[in-house]
């Protein structure tokens, strides 16, 4: 699957999906079912082939659930789909108050996802499977990428599968073709770390397989939406280093750099520095 794509998107199942991509340097911009849990495979192509109606569900389809996600939203959950949203309603907020906005921003995802779609040549859909839930059946993967393929006659489009399973290591990892066009990446990439969702996937472990695999995307951002990227990343790494401006920036970077040269020097003589 070694290969260079117009696009590469999420499929869901796990929100971990999308966080992989962007670690891997696939994914530059938000599209529909990053944030999202639960549903089968095949509503989520249904969905998409459809054009996402009454998208992310309509307002008395919709509930909270017992509990919250792990970014301080609640739990939203669509009876007539079965979707979660567990990263899009905040907590000081009904349903009801918060929808409009949450429907305005799955409208920008779905446009730009479509849009994108309309005018790409080859395009990777991945989707990786929650740990702990059963595997999708080859039969199932196989047709709904024959779904996809029908829905964008003009699209060479390809679809990978990550499956969950318990105590095989990374380097053991299984990458096996299940038909035309769609692979399975099969290894242990259960989220561990202290507080970690129950069924979280490990995004790491996730990137890291992408990168193996060597897939890469053309970057089709616009320049606007390359130049807010950036704007983006800076804010955030002023922030991350207590900076207020770029000068202060420039100095705190330089201080970061002389405390980590001097605790590798220290480090090599035994002597430990936390910075």
């Amino acid at each position: 699957m070694s290969a260079k794509y117009d696009l590469v998107f999420s499929l869901g199942n796990a929100c971990s999906c999308s966080l992989a991509l962007r670690k891997a340097g696939l994914q530059y911009a938000s599209f529909p079912f990053d944030w999202m849990i639960r549903g089968p495979f095949s509503l989520r192509v249904e969905t998409l082939l459809d054009g996402f109606p009454s998208w992310p569900g309509r307002l008395y389809d919709l509930e909270l659930m017992p509990g919250k996600s792990n970014t301080e939203h609640l739990m939203c959950h669509d009876r007539k789909t079965d979707l979660l949203f567990p990263h899009d309603f905040p907590l000081d907020k009904t349903i009801a108050e918060a929808y409009d906005g949450v429907v305005a921003k799955y409208r920008r995802r779905i446009d730009r996802l479509l849009r994108l779609l309309s005018t790409a040549k080859r395009v990777l859909a991945v989707y990786v499977e929650l740990p702990g839930l059963p595997e999708t059946s080859a039969l199932e993967l196989n047709n709904g990428l024959a779904q996809l393929r029908r829905g964008y006659p003009g699209v060479q489009m390809e679809l990978l599968y990550f499956f969950h399973v318990p105590d095989v290591t990374f380097h053991d990892r299984q990458n096996v073709c299940l038909g035309d066009g769609v692979r399975k990446i099969s290894f242990d990439f259960k989220e561990r770390r202290d507080g970690a969702f129950l069924y979280g996937a490990d995004p790491e472990l996730v990137a890291a397989a992408i990168r193996a695999a060597g897939i890469r995307v053309r970057d089709y951002r616009t320049a606007e939406e390359r130049r807010a990227y950036r704007q983006a990343r800076m804010a955030d790494l002023m922030r991350r280093m207590g900076a207020k401006n770029w000068w202060q920036l420039f100095v705190n970077r330089l201080e970061y750099r002389i405390c980590r040269h001097f605790a590798k020097r220290l480090a090599r003589k035994g002597v430990t520095l936390k910075l």
